[in-house]
């Protein structure tokens, strides 16, 4: 500046900055690079925790399904009627409905771990023998991967009563699982159907012990008004007093009028038609057929039956009679 206060020079200093301004730009430019690998990053990172959440979440929901599932299907199977038994490849029992323990008598704990070989379980077949161990259905399906149905074995329960099972077992396998993982054994208790079977029996046994001591031939006949007809029930002393099969007298409606006299048979079914329209006792004495004459008396009562009549009777081997009366006539000729 002069004495006047006005500029008269200039001085300007500079500086060579030329490499400083390089790494600045450079400086700048690989925070921009970092900037953008950080935000990438943190996007990338962003997209994974989503991804990771909706894999949670996904998991949590089939988590909750296949809870609610196997919640269905325990439900299913304690309300079954049936009882239901698992056993693992050693053969112990792994699980047990309520049907199955009051079939077996035992609770799932007291059961747990014994096996179908177990000599308390006293398994028996039909017959009452000791059931084989090879035959039975729970080793059969673990031995062989095959199933097994309708397989009818006697247990003995703690209480000392016996239990008559009927059991389906099959096989749990995964993938291509070899061996059985695990064996499901289905039972129904048949108990009281059996003993009711059998009762059934033995009155049938005994009931046909009478009828075959009788002279004659008891006998359920039903005659429906479509035409068709035949034997419902034949005692035994039939086979003996017509010469042919019981199965066959049931099973072939016309053998036994087949079995008659040809003139005798035809008249029988019409007079047997007539007492049936008039629901009336019908008698009669019938000629068997062949070539020595013998003779049946038939004596039955109508009874009303949806669409036709049931008749029950007897058949009486009366040739005896006959051939006294006609000794008889013959010695009063004499």
């Amino acid at each position: 500046l002069g004495d006047d206060g006005e500029v008269r020079y200039v001085v300007c200093t500079f500086s060579d900055i030329s490499a400083e301004r390089e790494k600045q730009i450079a400086l700048r430019e690989l925070n921009e690079a970092l900037e953008q690998a950080v935000a990438e990053r943190t996007a990338a990172l962003m997209q994974s925790v989503e991804a990771l959440r909706e894999e949670v979440e996904q998991r949590r929901r089939a988590q909750e399904a296949l809870a609610e599932s196997e919640e269905l299907y325990r439900s299913v199977i304690r309300a079954m009627a049936e009882g239901v038994v698992i056993h693992e490849p050693s053969g112990a029992i792994r699980f047990a409905n309520p049907s199955a323990e009051a079939a077996l008598g035992l609770s799932v704990d007291q059961m747990a771990g014994r096996t179908p070989l177990d000599p308390r379980w006293r398994l028996v077949d039909e017959q009452g023998e000791t059931f084989p161990p090879e035959a039975i259905p729970s080793e059969i399906t673990q031995r062989t991967g095959e199933a097994c149905s309708n397989v009818v074995i006697g247990v003995h329960r703690p209480s000392g009563e016996r239990a008559w099972l009927s059991v389906n077992t099959d096989p749990v396998r995964v993938a291509d699982d070899a061996k059985p993982r695990a064996v499901v054994a289905t039972f129904t208790d048949i108990t009281a159907e059996r003993l009711t079977k059998l009762e059934l029996e033995r009155s049938r046994a005994k009931f046909q012990r009478v009828t075959d001591a009788m002279p004659g031939v008891l006998f359920e006949y039903r005659h429906m008004a479509d035409g068709s007809s035949r034997f419902t029930f034949l005692s035994g002393r039939a086979e003996q007093l017509l010469a042919q099969p019981l199965p066959q007298l049931l099973d072939d409606p016309g053998l036994f009028w087949r079995c008659l006299h040809e003139g005798d048979a035809a008249e029988a079914q019409r007079s047997l038609d007539v007492a049936g329209r008039t629901m009336t006792v019908w008698e009669r004495e019938l000629r068997l057929a062949g070539d020595t004459p013998r003779w049946l008396r038939a004596r039955a009562v109508p009874g009303p039956l949806p669409g036709g009549v049931e008749w029950h009777g007897v058949l009486l081997d009366v040739t005896e009679e006959h051939r006294l009366a006609e000794s008889l006539r013959h010695s009063q000729r004499r």
